[in-house]
């Protein structure tokens, strides 16, 4: 869940494609296992903890 956590605040990958990486193929079962983990949704901690992605000027 750790490595889960980080992906959420670096990257905007799909909740699905975050799971997938850390080895949970069915979403619900990682949204628990997040929850229980880290007391807040995936979503809910991506909104908190999610850094600021600055796009280079062209």
């Amino acid at each position: 869940m750790t490595q889960a956590a980080r992906t959420l605040t670096c990257d905007s990958e799909p909740m699905a494609e975050v799971a997938a990486a850390v080895g949970i193929a069915n979403l619900s079962h990682f949204h628990k296992l997040f929850r229980s983990h880290h007391g807040m949704t995936p979503l809910q901690y991506r909104q908190q903890f999610q850094r600021d992605v600055v796009q280079p000027s062209t």
